[in-house]
C-alpha cells in the first residue's frame, strides 16, 4: 500500500506542475483519493456581442430599409475592428406596428 502511495504520489507531483495546480491525496482504508483542481489565465477567443437598431418611422418598408442600412453600417464597423465574416451573424429581426391608446374610446389605434 504505501508503495501505490508513493507512485502515486509522484504521479500527483507531476500532474501539479502548473504554479495554480492544486493536488490532495486522501487514504482512508482501502479507499484512496485524488483531488486535482487548477486555475488557468488566457486571453478569450470567443465573445458574443448583441447589437439592435430600433426604428420609428411611418411605413414598414421605411423601417426596413432604415434597419438595413444602419445594421449594414454596424457590420461593417464589426469588420473594420478585424472580425471576420464568417463570425458575424443575423439571428432575429422583428417588426412591430405602433399603435397608440384612446383613453376616451378605450382603443388602440393603428399609426404605423
Amino acid at each position: 500500500m504505501l508503495r501505490h502511495l508513493l507512485q502515486l504520489s509522484a504521479a500527483a507531483a507531476i500532474l501539479a506542475a502548473p504554479a495554480d495546480a492544486e493536488v490532495t491525496v486522501t487514504v482512508q482504508g482501502p479507499l484512496l483519493e485524488l483531488s486535482i483542481s487548477e486555475s488557468i489565465e488566457a486571453r478569450p477567443d470567443l465573445a458574443e456581442v448583441s447589437a439592435g437598431v430600433s426604428t420609428d418611422v411611418d411605413t414598414a418598408i421605411a423601417a426596413m430599409q432604415d434597419k438595413a442600412g444602419t445594421m449594414s453600417a454596424t457590420v461593417d464597423w464589426i469588420k473594420a475592428l478585424g472580425i471576420a465574416e464568417r463570425d458575424i451573424q443575423t439571428t432575429g429581426i422583428n417588426l412591430n406596428p405602433r399603435y397608440d391608446y384612446d383613453e376616451q374610446s378605450r382603443r388602440q389605434i393603428f399609426r404605423g
